[in-house]
Parts: C-alpha cells; structure tokens; sequence
C-alpha cells in the first residue's frame, strides 16, 4: 500500500490497459485518484531550454484547456535521449476524451524535440502529499 492523490492505494487496485496506441493507461479503482496517460519520445539530442519552453508555452495550453486536466510532467534522460510526458487527468472518461488533443500535442513535441522514435511504456503514479508545486521554470538551465 502507499499514499497516492486520492488516499491509501492497494497495489492489487491498479488496472493498466494496453490498447496498442502510442499512449499507455496507468489508472486505480480506488475514488480520488488521477489517471495518467504517458509518452515517451526518443530524441536525437536533449532538446535546448527554448524547445521546451515552446513545447511549454505552444502545446500544453492545448491539452490544459480540456476538462478534467489535472497537471503535466515532462522529464528528459540527457543520457540517454528520452523525453517523457505524462498529463494527468480527473477521470478515466476524461483521460480518453481527450485522446485526439493530446496525441497532437505529443506528435507537436516529437516534432520539436526533433524526434526519431515514439516509445510506450506504464507506470505507476505515486504522488507526494499534498503535491509540490512547480511554477519556477528557471530550475534546471545549465
């Protein structure tokens, strides 16, 4: 068991779907909890600080603007050149109604990021209680 968004999780709880798109589900049955949809692009070169900041400023408010958007990650392995986004979203029935936005919004970053391959992969959402907040873009520019 652990702590997630929505309370204590039992990790028998979890049910991850598949569906052979390019996106992977990660999503609990217990009330409360986020559901998660990630991509993960292979790029490359890491991109620069302006690249993801347009991916920031051009493709997040897209995907932000949906009901049900509850936040977005994005981490980038410099060594091995893999950018990974997951958008989180209130419900399961949001997280599929958004879908077509949101796949639009990753191929836009693949473009960007000056990808040469879109990989899958699931994972488990574990937040920190109450969740940290992230508004200093200025955090990690060399």
């Amino acid at each position: 068991m652990y702590q997630s968004a929505g309370g204590t999780v039992d990790d028998q709880a979890h049910d991850r779907t598949d569906d052979g798109d390019n996106d992977d589900t990660v999503a609990t049955d217990a009330s409360g909890v986020l559901y998660a949809r990630t991509w993960r692009l292979q790029v490359d070169a890491a991109p620069d600080r302006e690249a993801i900041d347009m991916m920031l400023d051009l493709l997040l408010p897209e995907v932000a603007a949906l009901p049900g958007y509850r936040g977005a990650t994005m981490l980038m392995d410099r060594g091995s050149h893999e950018l990974c986004a997951t958008v989180y979203w209130a419900s399961l029935e949001e997280l599929e109604a958004s879908r077509t936005r949101e796949t639009n919004a990753a191929t836009g970053a693949f473009v960007i990021a000056a990808g040469n391959r879109m990989v899958t992969g699931v994972h488990d959402v574990v937040f920190n209680v109450p969740a940290p907040a992230m508004a200093n873009r200025s955090l990690g520019r060399d």
